[in-house]
């Protein structure tokens, strides 16, 4: 029996041996690989936000401003998040009894989020995305309503590029990266 868990302690050891020094092997592999290249800077805000919005009332209007330098076309995709910051019980349930809706800029219709996350998240826009060209600004409106469901009370939100990919004038997808400063985080209140 002595011999079996020896061998085996053998074979186990090895193999630890064999990925302890395969680990720092990749990592030193991944390290040498040469970041994408900064081609600009992308700013995200809303510029007017409503301070208050009544529960089954009106819905909160607002637009999501979106502005890059770069010299080439960023197509990108948007979210929204909120949460109900006086609410830590609603952490799961966060778009309970809310409505988003993005207006399409071609059509003139206003469409539902192409994907929903139950912790209050919303993606906007239209799921191939939108370009942006160089500092001009893109404007995506939005309306939120809160059903009678919705939790009342103080809300956080922020308004962001979900994704994006870079692009040449010429329509070449290229492999780059544009700096992204802190998006502000903005307050609103849900009254009853």
């Amino acid at each position: 029996m002595g011999d079996r868990w020896s061998r085996w302690a053998a074979v186990t050891g090895g193999l630890a041996l064999c990925v302890a020094t395969a680990v720092p092997a990749q990592a030193a592999t991944a390290s040498e690989a040469k970041p994408w290249p900064v081609v600009g800077k992308m700013t995200t805000w809303v510029p007017n936000l409503p301070k208050a919005v009544w529960k089954g009332g009106r819905a909160l209007k607002f637009t999501v401003d979106t502005r890059q330098t770069s010299k080439d076309i960023v197509v990108a995709n948007w979210y929204i998040g909120m949460f109900d910051a006086s609410n830590l019980a609603g952490a799961n349930s966060e778009n309970r009894g809310v409505t988003v809706r993005w207006q399409n800029p071609w059509t003139k219709q206003w469409e539902k989020a192409y994907d929903i996350d139950k912790t209050g998240g919303w993606y906007v826009g239209p799921r191939a995305g939108r370009s942006l060209t160089h500092d001009k600004t893109l404007r995506l409106q939005i309306k939120i309503w809160f059903g009678k469901t919705a939790w009342a009370g103080r809300w956080q939100m922020e308004a962001i590029v979900a994704s994006y990919s870079v692009y040449t004038p010429a329509g070449k997808n290229i492999a780059a990266t544009l700096t992204t400063p802190n998006n502000p985080q903005y307050v609103f209140t849900v009254h009853s």
